[in-house]
C-alpha cells in the first residue's frame, strides 16, 4: 500500500517480510508468558482433570504458580469448567467482533472494579440475547437484569477505585445505573423489545462511563522497546473541521435548524488502553497543528488525512528531519524511535495491535485472522480510525506505519469477507473512531479541506 489502505482481496497468504509470523508470536508469547497470552490452556487442563477427580489436586497445584493458572484452577475447585450457553455462543466469530464503535470502545475499557465488571457482563448478555429471533429468552434476561440491579444497589461497591476528585461524578452515575436497570426491566417484563434495546444500550453506555473513571492508566507497562514513545494512558477526544471544496451545502446536522451548511464536525475518540502509542501519536500531532487546512483524499474505502514524513520509507523510527537520531536497536525489535521534542516526530511508528484475549498490545506484527486472531479495535467498523502503513511496506512488511498520515475506514458489509469482516482485519492497527458526525463520513470528497483540526479533552492523560 503507498500510502492508502486499499482491501487486501487478492492477499490470502501471509504478507511477506512482516516481523514475526502468527507461528513465530505463538512460539514468543509460550516462551515469555504463557499463562497470560494463553488462558486457553490452562482451561484445556481443568476440562481434562475435571473427568478423573483424583488428578484435581495436582492440577490445582500446578495451576495456582501463574495468575491465568489462579483463575482456572477457581474454576477447577468449584467443578464448573464448561462455559456458560451465552459465552459459547459467543465464541462464533460473526458474535464475538464488536460491529459499532460504541461497542469497541466500551468493551475495551480494562476492568478494575469486579462488580461494575459482572454489571456489564450481565447487560452485554441482555443485549446479546436480545439479537435472538422469533422466541426471546426474555426469562434469562430478567434474571441477568435483577442480578446487575442487586449489584447497582451497593453504591460502596460499585463505587470502589473511583478517585477522591471524580465521587460525585461517579455517584451520580451509580444512582442513574440504578434507575435506568429499573426501567429496563419493566421494558423486559412486558416483552417490548424497541424499550429493552434502547435501555440496554443506556444502561451500558452509563457502565462505561464509571469505569472510565475507575481505569487510572494502563493496566501493563510498556515492552522495553517502544518504552521511547509518547504513551496515551486513557481516552482522548479530537474534532476536525471539514469544509466542502465545492461549497456546496451538502451536511446536515440533526441536531441543529439551520439547515444544510457546507461545513461539518467530525469527533474522533481515541482509546489508550488498547493503542497507546499510535493514539499518543496522533494526539500529539493535533496538539503541532499538522492537519489544520489538510485537503482530503477520498477513495471508495477511506478518507486520508496527512503525508507521509520524509524518510518514511523502510524507517525504523528514525526523527525526520534530526541528524543522529536516537535510533538504538533493540535486537529484532527494530530500532527504538526518540521522543518528541526540537528534532520533530519519528518518521514511522511500529504496528501496533492489541489481540483479544491478551493483556498487552503486540508490535511489528499483523494479526492471523484466518487462525482466529482478532482485535479489540476492529477495522470492520464503519468510521474506524487508523495510521497508514508507510510505502514500500505493503501489509505492514516492515512492521512500521505513517506517524503521519491517517485515514478513516469507510467499512462495507458488502465488500467483506467471511464472517463479515474486512480483508484487511489485523493489517492495521486501529486507535479510535469516528464517534460524532459519521454521517457526514461518506459525504466527503477528494480535495475537501480540514480547516481546523483541535484537541476537546484527554491532553492531561498523554505521558511524555
Amino acid at each position: 500500500m503507498q500510502g492508502r489502505p486499499t482491501p487486501a482481496a487478492a492477499s490470502q497468504q501471509q504478507r511477506p517480510g512482516c516481523a514475526a509470523s502468527a507461528a513465530q508470536r505463538r512460539r514468543r508469547r509460550s516462551s515469555t508468558h504463557c499463562s497470560a497470552a494463553d488462558p486457553k490452556q490452562p482451561r484445556q487442563q481443568v476440562e481434562a482433570a475435571a473427568e478423573q477427580p483424583g488428578e484435581r489436586l495436582g492440577l490445582l497445584q500446578q495451576l495456582g504458580r501463574t495468575a491465568a493458572g489462579v483463575a482456572a484452577a477457581a474454576v477447577l475447585a468449584v467443578g464448573a469448567a464448561a462455559p456458560p450457553p451465552a459465552a459459547a455462543v459467543l465464541a462464533s466469530p460473526r458474535a464475538s467482533v464488536p460491529r459499532s464503535a460504541d461497542v469497541a470502545l466500551r468493551r475495551s475499557i480494562p476492568a478494575f472494579n469486579a462488580d461494575v465488571a459482572d454489571v456489564q457482563q450481565r447487560l452485554e448478555a441482555v443485549a446479546f440475547k436480545l439479537r435472538i429471533p422469533q422466541r426471546k429468552p426474555w426469562g434469562s434476561m430478567a434474571d441477568d437484569v435483577a442480578a446487575a440491579a442487586q449489584l447497582a444497589a451497593q453504591p460502596q461497591r460499585m463505587l470502589a477505585g473511583v478517585l477522591p476528585p471524580d465521587a460525585q461524578q461517579a455517584e451520580t452515575l451509580v444512582a442513574d445505573i440504578q434507575r435506568t436497570l429499573d426501567r429496563l426491566a419493566r421494558a423486559i417484563e412486558v416483552k417490548d423489545s424497541d424499550r429493552t434495546s434502547v435501555r440496554v444500550s443506556n444502561a451500558l453506555e452509563l457502565v462505561a462511563n464509571l469505569e472510565l473513571l475507575q481505569a487510572p492508566g494502563l493496566p501493563y507497562q510498556l515492552p522495553r522497546q517502544v518504552a521511547a514513545y509518547p504513551a496515551l494512558a486513557g481516552r482522548a477526544v479530537l474534532e476536525l473541521v471539514v469544509e466542502k471544496a465545492s461549497g456546496e451545502a451538502a451536511f446536515v446536522d440533526q441536531n441543529s435548524s439551520n439547515g444544510p451548511q457546507k461545513r461539518t464536525t467530525l469527533q474522533i475518540t481515541l482509546d489508550g488502553y488498547s493503542a497507546p502509542i499510535t493514539a499518543a501519536n496522533l494526539l500529539a500531532n493535533f496538539q503541532a497543528g499538522l492537519y489544520n487546512n489538510v485537503t482530503l483524499d477520498v477513495t471508495g474505502v477511506s478518507v486520508l488525512a496527512g503525508s507521509q514524513p520524509a524518510g518514511a520509507a523502510g524507517a525504523g523510527g528514525a526523527s525526520d528531519g534530526a541528524d543522529g537520531a536516537d535510533g538504538a536497536s533493540d535486537g529484532d525489535a527494530g530500532p527504538v524511535a526518540v521522543r518528541r521534542g526540537a528534532r520533530g516526530a519519528p518518521a514511522a511508528l511500529p504496528l501496533e495491535i492489541l489481540p483479544a484475549g491478551d493483556f498487552e498490545p503486540q508490535y511489528r506484527a499483523a494479526l492471523d485472522v484466518r487462525s482466529g486472531e482478532l482485535p479489540v479495535l476492529p477495522l470492520s467498523i464503519y468510521g474506524a480510525v487508523a495510521m497508514a502503513h508507510v510505502p514500500d511496506s505493503e501489509g505492514g512488511a516492515n512492521g512500521y506505519v505513517s506517524s503521519r498520515q491517517f485515514f478513516i475506514y469507510k467499512f462495507s458489509k458488502q465488500q467483506a469477507g467471511l464472517a463479515g469482516l474486512s480483508f484487511d482485519e489485523g493489517e492495521f492497527g486501529v486507535c479510535g473512531y469516528i464517534t460524532k458526525g459519521l454521517d457526514a463520513v461518506g459525504k466527503l470528497e477528494s480535495g475537501d479541506r480540514i480547516v481546523k483540526a483541535t484537541i476537546v479533552s484527554g491532553l492531561d492523560k498523554l505521558l511524555t
